[in-house]
């Protein structure tokens, strides 16, 4: 159990040799530090790779114009193995330096089945949500998108063009809109801000002041007891640019929401992501 509450024991970070593998870590380890919970690395062994390997008509070609022979699998799984050796000595030193309980796993398979699979046995998975681009700082990268389709538990987008650490300097915003998902992300929301700022702010999409009243109690009975700053503001609007405005107006450095949250509207979790260039955490129990 945490000191700060019963929601989060263990946080798992999805990694590779990616830089923003690397953002993604440190993010992990400052929350599992702040938590005073375990940190656990996932390496995953992509199957994209063998399944290239195995095809006949592959070959390299140099720059001069000479083909080479393919990539066996052989020398496809010594260049994991030691990929997988430089990231679990850069979790141990990393765990270390917060003086952390730590473990490190490796699995083979398609990268975003993998996260919705550990997702299920973890309290909190943290990715990286963006990949380099040559156009831009960063976009939304394709093993996020699959996980923001169908998220499973709690997975923290993070994102590594914020160099804040998660829980400093900035409340944490969390969508509280009487859906499934929200007690769960409430709960979460919770435990972070008690591990950080202190400062939690509830935004509810309020359709009237009866409504707007009842999201308010719901919520304060669920945080009675906690030494939170809770400020409680109703969303005015819906999709993503009514939740970018309010996370960006409160200056809120973390925004918490359910999965299937009315408050997107008709717009997704992949075209929120893309668009708030702060740490997304999407929450699903159902």
């Amino acid at each position: 159990m945490t000191e700060l509450g019963r929601t989060i024991e263990r946080v798992l970070v999805a990694l590779d040799a990616s830089t923003e593998s690397h953002a993604a870590l440190a993010a992990a380890a400052n929350l599992a530090a702040r938590l005073h919970v375990q940190l656990v690395g996932l390496f995953i062994e992509d199957a994209k790779l063998f399944d290239i390997a195995q095809l006949s008509m592959v070959r390299q070609v140099s720059f001069t114009g000479e083909p080479s022979p393919a990539p066996d699998v052989e020398s496809i799984e010594r260049s994991l193995r030691a990929q997988a050796g430089v990231m679990r000595r850069t979790l141990e030193t990393v765990a270390q330096s917060h003086h952390l309980s730590w473990s490190f796993q490796t699995a083979r398979g398609r990268a975003s089945a993998e996260i919705l699979a550990s997702a299920s046995h973890s309290d909190l998975v943290i990715l990286g949500k963006t990949t380099p681009s040559v156009t831009r700082r960063g976009s939304l990268g394709a093993t996020a998108r699959v996980v923001a389709e169908r998220p499973r538990g709690a997975i923290l987008f993070s994102d590594p063009r914020l160099q804040r650490v998660l829980g400093e300097g900035g409340a944490i915003v969390v969508v509280f809109d009487g859906s499934a998902n929200a007690p769960r992300a409430l709960a979460l929301a919770a435990d972070l801000a008690q591990a950080g700022s202190g400062e939690l702010i509830i935004l509810t999409p309020a359709k009237d002041e009866h409504d707007a009243q009842r999201l308010h109690d719901e919520a304060g009975a669920s945080l009675s007891g906690r030494p939170l700053r809770v400020y409680h503001r109703i969303c005015t609007g819906a999709g993503c640019t009514a939740l970018v405005n309010a996370t960006l107006s409160h200056q809120g450095n973390l925004l918490v929401i359910g999965a299937g949250s009315p408050v997107l509207g008709a717009e997704s979790l992949a075209d929120l992501l893309e668009r708030l260039h702060s740490p997304v955490l999407v929450v699903d129990q159902a």
